[in-house]
Parts: C-alpha cells; sequence; structure tokens
C-alpha cells in the first residue's frame, strides 16, 4: 500500500521518520558509550548485556499486548506516551547511579514498546515497501549519528551522560508533536467473529523466529564490535568509533538505498539480497580479523534491508484486522534478540574471550537464512 496524498498523513510521515531517527540515535551512542558508563558505574563488561534484557521486560509485555493496546487508546495516546516515557528512561540511565539506570532500562523497554511499535503498525498499513526502508533508514541516520555524537564527547574529555540527555530531551519534544500536531487513523477494527482473529500459523512462527536472529545480529555487533575492536583487535579509541559509525552508516545507506530500489524491484528480492551479503560480511568479519574495516561496514549494509522487508511482508501474511498482533509478535521478538542475544554474546565475551563475537554474529546470519528458505516455502503461492 502507498501514501494517500493528504497533509495529515505527510505530518505522520514526518512524525515517523522523525521519530526513528531520535531512536536510532541512542541505540547507536549506547555500545560507545558502554566502555565509559560501566567504569563510572563500576560494572563488568558483562553488564550491558544485562542492562538490555531489564529494558526487554516492558518492552515483551506491551508488545505481546499491542494489538488490544492500540484498539483501546489509539495510535496518538500511544506514541506521545512511548515518546514521554523514552524521555524518563534516558534521564534515569544518564543522570543516575547503576540502580537508577537499571530502573531507566526497564522504563526505556516500555517506551521502545509503545513508541516503536505504534508507528510499526502505522507503518505495516500504511507505507509502501520503498516507504518502509526509508523509514528504517531514517533509524540508520540515527545509529549513525549516535557514536559519532558520544565518540566526539569523550576524545573532548567530556562525559557520556550528556550525549543520553540530549536524546532526552528530543524525545520529549516528539512527544508534544504527537500530541500537539496532527490526528491519527483509527486501525481496522477487529471482528468478534473466528474468522477475523488471526490464527497460529507456521509463517507467523517462522516470521517472528527470523526477527528474533536478524536483531541478534545487528546488537550483538552493533554493541560489542566496539569493545572487540578497542580490546582486542587493536584499534584506537577514535578509529573504532569511526568504524562503528561506518557499520550504522552501512545500515543507513542500505535502507535509503532499498527505498529507491522498492521502485524497481520486490521486497522479498531485496530481503533475499540482504540476507546473502549478511552471511558473506559476517564470515570476512569472523574469518579476517586485520579487514574489520571493510567487512564491518558491509555487513550493515547487508542488514539494512532485512528488517523493513521482513516487516513489509507481515501485511502479506496476516489479515489486515490481525496485523497489530502479528506485527506485536514480530516486535516482541526483535526485543528478545536485541537484549537476550547480546547478553548471552557478552558472557561468551567475558568466558571465552572477545574472539567470540565473529563466530556468533556468522550463527545469527546463517541461522536467520535457513529461516529465510523455510518461510519462503511456506509462504502461500500469491505472497512470494
Amino acid at each position: 500500500m502507498s501514501y494517500k496524498p493528504a497533509t495529515s498523513t505527510g505530518a505522520r510521515a514526518a512524525f515517523s521518520f522523525t521519530s526513528f531517527l531520535v531512536i536510532g540515535i541512542f541505540d547507536g551512542a549506547l555500545g560507545v558509550a558502554w566502555p565509559s558508563m560501566r567504569a563510572e558505574l563500576h560494572q563488568p563488561l558483562s553488564a550491558l548485556g544485562l542492562l538490555l534484557v531489564y529494558s526487554t521486560v516492558g518492552f515483551l509485555l506491551l508488545n505481546l499486548g499491542l494489538g488490544r493496546l492500540l484498539d483501546w487508546i489509539g495510535l496518538r495516546t500511544t506514541t506521545a506516551a512511548g515518546a514521554f516515557l523514552y524521555t524518563v528512561g534516558l534521564l534515569l540511565m544518564g543522570l543516575g547511579n547503576w540502580p537508577l539506570a537499571v530502573l531507566g532500562a526497564v522504563v526505556w523497554g516500555i517506551a521502545a514498546g509503545l513508541l516503536n511499535g505504534a508507528i510499526n503498525v502505522y507503518s505495516t498499513l500504511r507505507m509502501s515497501g520503498g516507504a518502509m526502508q526509508l523509514l528504517h533508514g531514517c533509524w540508520g541516520i540515527g545509529t549513525l549519528l549516535g557514536p559519532l555524537l558520544v565518540t566526539g564527547l569523550l576524545v573532548t574529555h567530556h562525559s557520556w551522560r550528556i550525549a543520553l540527555v540530549v536524546v532526552a530531551l528530543l524525545t520529549a519534544l516528539l512527544g508534544v508533536w504527537a500530541l500537539a500536531a496532527m490526528r491519527w487513523p483509527a486501525l481496522p477494527h477487529r471482528p468478534d467473529e473466528q474468522g477475523g482473529r488471526l490464527r497460529p500459523s507456521v509463517p507467523l512462527a517462522l516470521g517472528v523466529l527470523a526477527f528474533f536472529l536478524y536483531t541478534g545480529a545487528e546488537w550483538a555487533a552493533g554493541q560489542w564490535s566496539f569493545t572487540v575492536l578497542t580490546q582486542g583487535r587493536g584499534y584506537a579509541t577514535a578509529t573504532a568509533g569511526l568504524l562503528v559509525s561506518l557499520y550504522w552508516t552501512g545500515l543507513t545507506a542500505g535502507r535509503l538505498a532499498g527505498g529507491a530500489a522498492g521502485l524497481r524491484l520486490s521486497t522479498p528480492v531485496l530481503l533475499l539480497s540482504g540476507i546473502s551479503l549478511t552471511v558473506l560480511a559476517s564470515g570476512l568479519f569472523w574469518w579476517l580479523p586485520a579487514w574489520s574495516a571493510v567487512s564491518l561496514p558491509l555487513l550493515g549494509l547487508g542488514l539494512a534491508p532485512i528488517f523493513p522487508a521482513m516487516m513489509t511482508l507481515t501485511s502479506q501474511r496476516v489479515p489486515a484486522a490481525g496485523v497489530g498482533t502479528a506485527v506485536g509478535l514480530q516486535t516482541a521478538s526483535s526485543g528478545l534478540g536485541s537484549s537476550v542475544a547480546p547478553a548471552v554474546v557478552g558472557l561468551g565475551l567475558q568466558r571465552f574471550g572477545l574472539y567470540l563475537l565473529g563466530p556468533s554474529i556468522f550463527a545469527f546470519a546463517l541461522a536467520l537464512a535457513t529461516v529465510s528458505v523455510l518461510l519462503e516455502r511456506r509462504s502461500p503461492e500469491g505472497h512470494r
């Protein structure tokens, strides 16, 4: 589906794109800030994974019931509440001690469940495949800016806390915008009849698993590559920060290019291309550590079209009235992957050594490729 030419639709698109950009700034900044953050808060290396697990509690609960929540309070209230809770969570993480940072991570997870979930449901129903790529490209722009922001603060001898406060102020402005500047459409009604309900199916289950594997690869690379580059592969802080930014640059460039390519290529073709490049790049990052400056940006480029492509295909696999529930399940799975995978990988890095990051990312990529092949074979002919 494509946008309808209306001013309110344009305002909602602008809000969605801006929200994903701001969210991306924090997502990209956290991994680069972590070495300084953990030192100041007196935490071990693996505590980043635990912090991400804490953030998942509210995120999972909200997304498992996302469809009913949106039916109850609507898109406008959901997006505004998510933005304001982002502000609270980031201020707790950026200004407090470790216990407050843990509480902030829980609030951050709730906020992400609200804001990300609402925008993903809206975009799945109202955006074309190309527009979906551009939406997530805006998130990629944010993840590019985040590491640069933190690296700039660190090399000029400023605190990592400033970065979190800046993003907190931006999310507060998003909350005001959501309440004051636009109207949101009503979502498709979910009928009481059994035929209108979302039924469990193998394609739905495989899709949910695919989101877990994707975010596992993305977040393991994004959150741990800086630590591995600086402490395991001998890169200077500024150089490693630049390479992590180039990883997120690959995500950004790939999604922006995917937005243009979506006018000519089908979404399944974009998905296949991204997964193939991800397997190749993750293998290079593992087998050729000296090529990290090439393989890490290439990995971001390969990952780029996968998430928005899988989200776009959701509306082809479930009834319109079940999209909210399906997106909620998939978003919950992606949240689980983005927290559990880095946590497990972090424990592995601490227990067995930093070399483990390469094979871990490759394993996620290979598993995602396998699930995607199974999903393609299970999908109805008309949706291929």
